[in-house]
């Protein structure tokens, strides 16, 4: 590059006199020396510069002036472009190989100033050449050197490398111009050129790469099969792992594993690569389906440090999770635990999103499966890749989970799991910025709470949503009815005073609201009027019962339905309620309607419960419709038998058996008691089934007395066997019921 014009400096010029007085008295005084030849720098650079004009060059001659000029380390312009020149000369005689020839010419122009050369178009020839050695040597300022090196070169500048250099520099820029440099590359290699053919093949797979990287599937391909099998056993290797990567994206998976395993057996592949060639075959044999050939090389892999071992220990747990057997979902979790542990979720091969989704789905199987420790486990090493505190969430909903399934199994234990689903909810509540979202958890967390006998907590939180100035109107009613179904018992006022104020506000609370503050009026009408008081308050009392029951039937008899879940529940305490008072029509009209309308709702079953037995009073009150009221009520006994509640599955069955008693049907009395017997052994419903077992064989025909003896044995030697807390407060089943029942039993089998 030209270089602005130095000042002019005045001040040099009395110098400039005394030298050439100075000149002159070693002209007249100081002896000529001897004229005898002498070869030195200037005479190697002449005969270079006279080698340099034949053609072609003759490499073997110019090669030894060249190290004796650079050992002499001229620092002229003239000498070091020669010296550059006679380098790149040699570099375009064994193009591809002579990186050193490229270092001493890039070394050598960097010494030239354009401004001192001889001939005004050897500034061009510096320029080009020193562009041509800078990108040889991965050197200079790669946006300048493609700007020279693409522009046509000086007249008679022949370099067979130069579209290589384009292209390579061109992937130097930033970012990288991979049009340019895949045009240039192709260029190279359909042209004449002197390298050899280690170059060559390189050159390919460097082509190769480019068109992969760009998702030219096809150029790619053809490149690297036309890679021969001169080329060096790297290029080899490497060329059968890109054809390897093609074909995984393409879903060919024997494919893929053949080009794969090929370079793993090569000598030429390095060792740094081999954990991700392995890999990369494991990851085919898992996208088959072939587990079994895919782990053995995940668990090579797994034991690697980064990413790679992380994305093994992933897939390994994506493995694991979808074996069926019962411990691989632990083993799942402990591959998880690994993979978080060992590497980032944003190396080459761990992708967050990913490893995202099977925590997932690792997580929600184990929970839906009951295995909570193992769901638990997973969602608390989660915590490292997970967005939005998904893993707290987990957490809660496995604890609450967990929790639920102890009460089923061992009550004493469930109180620190729910207190553990709380306090993740409250932190979760915390945590959140979204106003709707904060009242939700907090709702949760007061659940929990409540559930764990922590009352003052859950309401603590409940009054927080209440008091909370940025929530809708629909969640503040939600939050008043979450109040009052907190709220002691002992507090009536505030309770009613919470349910008034969600009955006022739209949404979705307004409802059930409603339906509990009409119950709250008919009990409280029903405790006044059981107790002895004045004709006054027996009035009130009888007002607040009827203001109660009058705002189930709105409820009940809405014409629009907002809310089906307090719908139900309103039919159904309308249909007990009328059942409770003898009225037999509106409690059977009441619970046909629910049970049409909501055949599997929440109070299904206890409806049937309740319509079996408004049925079985009618049959006694009416002989005329009895049989019919009986079939009826079996009919609804058989489907509180499937129920999933066991307290009404087990009196649908015994209602069954004193169904068909009352139907006369003594020969499908006697089997069912006597399979529910075995069912129920040792139990009070043994006892109460016995009863009616006896009754069948008495009424049989022919009648059976022996097996009524028996069968009154038997009941005698359990009576005497139950503890008292095995009986039940109301009449039929106390402990003073049947102990006045036994004699008379007897009596009963005595006598026939």
């Amino acid at each position: 590059m030209d270089r602005p014009a130095e000042p002019r400096r005045l001040w040099q010029l009395p110098t400039f006199l005394l030298g050439l007085a100075a000149l002159y008295g070693a002209y007249r005084y100081v002896p000529i020396p001897s004229l005898a030849p002498v070869v030195g720098p200037s005479a190697e650079l002449t005969e270079l510069r006279a080698l340099m004009d034949r053609k072609p060059i003759d490499a073997s001659a110019i090669e030894p002036l060249l190290r004796n000029l650079a050992i002499a380390e001229r620092t002229d312009t003239s000498t070091n472009f020669a010296v550059g020149s006679g380098y790149v000369a040699l570099a375009n005689l064994t193009p591809g190989e002579n990186t050193e020839h490229w270092i001493a010419a890039a070394h050598a122009f960097a010494k030239c100033d354009a401004r001192q050369l001889d001939r005004s178009a050897d500034a061009a020839l510096l320029s080009y050449r020193f562009a041509l050695a800078q990108a040889a040597t991965g050197t200079g300022v790669p946006a300048e050197l493609v700007h020279h090196l693409v522009a046509p070169p000086p007249p008679g500048e022949e370099c067979p490398e130069r579209s290589r250099l384009i292209a390579e520099t061109a992937l130097r820029l930033v970012p990288p111009d991979r049009t340019l440099a895949k045009e240039q590359f192709a260029k190279y290699l359909g042209g004449a050129n002197k390298a050899s053919s280690a170059s060559i093949a390189r050159c390919k797979l460097e082509l190769a790469q480019l068109h992969r990287a760009d998702r030219e599937v096809e150029p790619a391909r053809a490149w690297l099969k036309d890679i021969g099998s001169s080329a060096p056993p790297d290029v080899l290797a490497r060329a059968k792992v890109q054809l390897g990567q093609l074909a995984l994206d393409e879903k060919k998976w024997e494919e893929a594993t053949a080009h794969l395993e090929s370079a793993l057996a090569s000598s030429g592949l390095p060792t740094a690569d081999r954990a991700s060639i392995r890999f990369l075959i494991g990851l085919a044999h898992f996208r088959s389906g072939n587990d079994a050939a895919a782990a053995p090389f995940l668990l090579q892999v797994a034991n690697e440090p980064g990413s790679i071992g992380g994305a093994a220990a992933m897939k390994l747990a994506e493995i694991r999770n979808r074996d069926p057997k019962a411990t691989s979902r632990g083993e799942a979790a402990d591959w998880l635990e690994k993979a978080v542990s060992q590497a980032s979720a944003n190396g080459e091969h761990l992708q967050a999103t990913e490893l995202r989704a099977i925590f997932e789905d690792v997580i929600k199987a184990s929970n839906a499966e009951g295995d909570f420790s193992t769901a638990l486990r997973a969602a608390t090493a989660y915590a490292k890749v997970a967005e939005g505190r998904a893993d707290r969430k987990h957490r809660a909903e496995i604890d609450e989970r967990w929790a639920n399934a102890l009460l089923k199994t061992n009550p004493s234990t469930a109180k620190p799991k729910f207190l553990d689903a709380a306090n993740e909810y409250a932190a979760l509540a915390e945590e959140s910025t979204a106003a709707e979202l904060k009242a939700d958890y907090r709702r949760r967390a007061a659940f929990q709470f409540q559930r764990a006998g922590e009352n003052s907590r859950a309401l603590e939180l409940i009054d927080r949503n209440v008091t909370a100035k940025d929530l809708t109107e629909e969640l503040l009613g939600q939050a008043w009815l979450d109040r009052a179904d907190l709220l002691p018992g002992d507090r009536p006022a505030e309770i009613e005073e919470a349910l008034r104020k969600a009955v006022a506000l739209p949404g979705a609370a307004a409802a059930p609201a409603r339906f509990k503050l009409a119950v709250g009026y008919v009990k409280r009408g029903q405790a006044q009027l059981a107790k002895e008081t004045t004709a006054e308050v027996r009035h009130e009392a009888e007002s607040t019962a009827k203001l109660g029951r009058d705002m189930l039937a709105q409820l009940a008899d809405a014409s629009a339905v907002s809310d089906a879940t307090t719908h139900e529940h309103a039919l159904f305490e309308l249909g007990r309620l009328a059942m409770l008072d003898r009225n037999l029509a509106e409690a059977e009209a009441r619970l046909r309607k629910q049970l049409t309308l909501y055949p599997a709702g929440e109070q299904a079953d206890n409806a049937r419960l309740w319509l079996a037995s408004a049925l079985l009073a009618k049959a006694q009150a009416d002989g005329a419709v009895a049989n019919k009221a009986r079939s009826e009520a079996l009919v609804q006994l058989r489907e509180l038998a499937k129920s999933s509640d066991s307290f009404l599955r087990t009196w649908g069955e015994i209602w069954q058996a004193n169904t068909l008693l009352q139907m006369g049907d003594a020969a499908a009395t006697i089997p069912l008691c006597q399979e529910l017997m075995a069912k129920h052994t040792g139990t009070l419903e043994e006892l109460v089934l016995g009863k009616l077992l006896v009754h069948a064989y008495l009424t049989a025909t022919p009648v059976n007395v022996a097996e009524a003896k028996r069968t009154y044995a038997r009941m005698e030697e359990l009576f005497a066997k139950l503890p008292r807390e095995s009986y039940r407060s109301d009449a039929e089943y106390s402990y003073d019921h049947w102990k006045a029942e036994m004699p008379r039993l007897k009596e009963l089998v005595a006598n026939r």
